[in-house]
């Protein structure tokens, strides 16, 4: 989903096109979703924009054009979930599907790979991913919604699993909370906490990238 107005982050750019060591958080994206794609973890990708994002539009045009596991689709804009709905009926998606963000710095593929693995374990009809609000706490990053789930405090990342043949029925959803403890597993998890709505929590994001790339750098040395 890469529509947003990105009324929140105040500042006069795309929020998909936002730079990151060089790329657009959107191309990071996608690099990880074409690398399930090449394996059939997935089947298709495509990007949801709105004349609100017509830089982030022409330049995965330019990729679409040398891919056909990628397409892009332009919807009204009316908000994030209107827009979802929009794409499902436009692609009569009668099957399960992942749906994100595209404010989110998803640089390992291997995350999406382990959600889907989830997903396909629980027997549920849908999936959502959540993280304590502990990891917010300890990053210091700013959020709007934070839910209360046995008795602890979660926060949704913007990644979701629903099976579109139940589309117009309420789906029964698997929880899959993710805290400090994996982020020591997988330091690159924390990066899912940081939907980028705001400036600040793009800042913090940069800082904790290069932190985490110079810690990889001298492991590898």
């Amino acid at each position: 989903m890469a529509g947003g107005k990105g009324r929140r982050f105040l500042v006069d750019i795309e929020k998909p096109f936002l730079n990151i060591s060089g790329r657009p958080i959107i191309e990071i994206i996608l690099d990880s979703l074409i690398d399930l794609s090449l394996d059939n973890t997935i089947d298709k990708i495509i990007v949801c924009t709105t004349t609100y994002t017509p830089i982030t539009e022409r330049f995965v045009l330019r990729l679409a054009s040398k891919r056909e596991d990628l397409s892009i689709i332009r919807t009204s804009g009316k908000g994030y979930i209107e827009d979802l709905q929009e794409c499902i009926n436009y692609l009569s998606l009668r099957e399960p599907f992942l749906y994100m963000s595209a404010d989110i710095p998803l640089f390992d593929s291997e995350i999406l790979r382990y959600i889907i693995s989830i997903y396909k374990k629980v027997e549920k009809d849908a999936l959502a991913v959540f993280m304590q609000k502990e990891v917010y706490d300890k990053y210091k990053i700013k959020t709007d919604l934070i839910l209360e789930y046995n008795n602890e405090n979660i926060v949704p990342t913007g990644i979701n699993i629903i099976d579109g043949s139940y589309i117009d029925e309420e789906q029964e959803e698997y929880k899959l909370i993710l805290g400090l403890k994996d982020i020591r597993k997988v330091p690159t998890l924390a990066y899912l906490a940081f939907n980028i709505n705001y400036v600040e929590n793009y800042i913090k994001f940069i800082k904790l990238y290069k932190q985490n790339s110079c810690k990889m750098g001298k492991l590898t040395k």
